[in-house]
């Protein structure tokens, strides 16, 4: 439910140099409204039986504010099914429903060089076909995040600013298959859930003529929490060794004319997802020039670092190199 939301900006081209690893080929920022009051937005329909949406907030100067927005929809699917499937059908028959608790809210607000932000997104799904699943069961498929997010501006002088953030995260995602008869053979189900914790200190320098300078560390701690799935009614961890992350970087922005801008920057990250105990390099240089009013050139070089997912790199119960795997998961290496 997009009412919240003020513009949708997809910055393409990697943007890791800033940002933990994994940041490859565009980041998008949903940026939601800023509004000095309250209001309610409320719209049904043939196949989405409710939207609605409230803002509120308040603005008493240009660095002090609050504005907090909440989002929720009820969305109908489609009946995607040939008979001959349906016998398998855990709970419903209709793909791309969304059920509530479906919602998207955003607090957050400004006081001095001080910003925060706290995050709430849950998106519910009925999960069709979990192997052998009950008719009779309530089966769901579960996204989740939940963040607090604070961030500090500090003006040293008139050409150095520090800036600081703090950040955690709580993440979830889920298919389980409730509410109904046991599962009497394989009856898969999973989740996976993670708190994450980052912290970051930066410089920006603008004392060099016709430069702009940035620096900085950032560091991620990962508690990889409850990870499991069930097979033949047996619970088994998936996931279970907690991981950190250290990344710094450098940048350079050189305004050389009016009409030219040379970029340069370099990234060094280390995880202990991965047991190579190495640092791996990413980086990027631009040449952007305006020849004319309306025309842009832009000679980029981007490279960046990816690295797998904790599901990929660390769980214990799947993959080729797990004598114990089930079928159905032990072709595929661990990252």
């Amino acid at each position: 439910n997009l009412d919240t939301v003020e513009r949708v900006e997809v910055v393409v081209g990697p943007s890791s140099l800033y940002q933990q690893a994994n940041t490859l080929a565009a980041t998008i920022n949903v940026i939601t409204r800023d509004i000095d009051g309250t209001e309610v937005v409320f719209s049904s329909g043939s196949d989405l039986p409710y939207a609605a949406s409230l803002m509120s907030g308040k603005r008493w100067d240009e660095d002090r504010f609050i504005s907090f927005s909440f989002s929720t929809e009820r969305r109908d699917g489609f009946d995607a099914w040939d008979p001959i499937f349906r016998p398998g059908l855990a709970g419903g028959e209709e793909t791309g429903e969304l059920r509530w608790p479906s919602i998207f809210s955003v607090l957050h607000g400004q006081v001095g060089e001080w910003r925060a932000q706290a995050t709430a997104y849950r998106a519910e799904l009925p999960e069709l076909l979990i192997n052998n699943g009950h008719p009779d069961n309530s089966a769901e498929s579960v996204d989740e995040i939940y963040s607090l997010f604070v961030e500090n501006d500090h003006a040293w002088c008139e050409d150095l600013e520090g800036v600081t953030r703090l950040s955690a995260s709580y993440k979830e995602t889920s298919r389980t298959n409730a509410d109904g008869p046991p599962v009497p053979t394989t009856g898969l189900e999973q989740s996976i859930s993670q708190w994450d914790y980052t912290a970051e200190l930066g410089l920006r320098y603008r004392g060099i003529d016709r430069h702009f300078v940035q620096a900085g560390i950032q560091g991620s701690y990962e508690d990889n929490a409850d990870s499991y799935y069930t097979f033949n009614l047996e619970r088994f961890t998936l996931v279970d060794e907690d991981t950190q992350a250290v990344g710094v970087f450098a940048s350079d922005v050189y305004q050389h004319s009016e009409r030219t801008k040379l970029i340069a920057g370099l990234r060094a990250d280390y995880n202990t997802l991965l047991d190579d105990g190495d640092w791996h390099w990413g980086g990027r240089a631009a040449v952007i020039t305006r020849p004319m009013e309306t025309w842009v050139t832009k000679l980029v070089y981007n490279r960046s670092v990816r690295m797998p997912s904790p599901l990929a790199a660390l769980n214990e119960a799947w993959g080729a190199d797990k004598p114990d795997a089930p079928s159905f998961a032990n072709l595929s290496p661990n990252a």
